[in-house]
């Protein structure tokens, strides 16, 4: 696997848990991208109205308004820039992302990011995650299942559904980690690592600014599926630099090259099994009441 960060003791910790915590914007910074978030408007004034099985909390990518998108994409790689050399080994934005939770809104499910490499097992795409208010469990902060990165070879994309599908409950009630954090500190992660969050039950939006990032020297793909011809597996296509700005993520991509099909190869996983894979990686997975130290690395 190419390594990730330019630390070799960040690089380890990833392998090994699937993500990092680390300090990223001052607090000079975050003050002034709240003020020029404050300044973008999305069509849906950051506060969607969903069906109560959606997400109902605010994702740039998801908006309507396609010059919103490009000027919150633009802007979080301007402020970003710096940071990333600093950080990364030859890592670029592939994408980029306001979420916002309203009061009382906002919970996600259990489920690991979009696959985004044509080739996963030498390459990785990360998701770095960086709240611009503190984050508890209060206000739907980031859970995390540690260790749970590269335990399944599945395709993640639009109209699938995740490999942990039938036991999410187990997974939040025993497996998971709430991660809290002061505002402008961030998690780094591999976007096979399996994360869920709350709703936010506080007064006052939940303010996270995210990036996803792919290295350098490769073209990221996206996978999509045609649930109405699932014979077909996945359909790759090359991914033009404003790709999430002018596509549907739901939909089949306009104008976008194809490279092609590949066999699904998906597969659901019992608790069982979930539990037998984290322990070929390392990790002892205890049956019982989640708590904050319920992933015991053996390592």
């Amino acid at each position: 696997m190419r390594n990730v960060f330019l630390s070799a003791a960040l690089q380890q910790e990833f392998e090994r848990n699937g993500y990092i915590i680390m300090p990223l914007l001052s607090a000079e910074e975050v003050s002034f991208v709240l003020s020029e978030l404050q300044l973008m408007k999305p069509d849906n004034n950051f506060n969607p109205d969903r069906p109560p099985n959606q997400p109902s909390y605010h994702l740039t990518d998801a908006d309507t308004n396609v010059e919103y998108k490009r000027t919150a994409k633009n802007f979080i790689a301007n402020v970003l820039a710096s940071h990333l050399e600093r950080i990364f080994d030859h890592y670029k934005i592939i994408g980029a992302n306001f979420i916002i939770k309203p009061p009382g809104k906002g919970r996600f499910y259990v489920h690991h990011d979009w696959t985004f490499v044509s080739d996963p097992e030498n390459y990785t795409s990360l998701t770095l995650w960086c709240p611009l208010v503190d984050t508890d469990e209060s206000n739907g902060t980031l859970q995390v299942v540690e260790g749970s990165h590269r335990i399944s070879s599945n395709i993640a994309t639009s109209n699938v559904a995740f490999y942990c599908k039938n036991i999410e409950a187990e997974i939040v009630e025993k497996y998971s980690k709430p991660l809290c954090l002061q505002a402008g500190k961030c998690i780094v992660f591999d976007q096979g690592l399996l994360h869920h969050s709350d709703l936010n039950s506080a007064t006052q939006p939940r303010y996270v600014m995210q990036a996803i990032v792919a290295p350098a020297e490769i073209d990221p793909v996206f996978y999509y599926f045609d649930q109405n011809a699932p014979e077909k597996g996945f359909e790759i296509f090359q991914m033009e630099p404003d790709f999430f700005i002018v596509q549907n993520g739901s939909h089949k991509p306009i104008n976008s090259k194809s490279l092609g099909l590949i066999e699904n190869r998906n597969k659901f996983l019992t608790e069982a099994e979930f539990i037998e894979k984290m322990r070929q990686k390392g990790w002892n997975l205890p049956i019982g009441e989640k708590d904050n130290s319920s992933l015991r690395s053996l390592r």
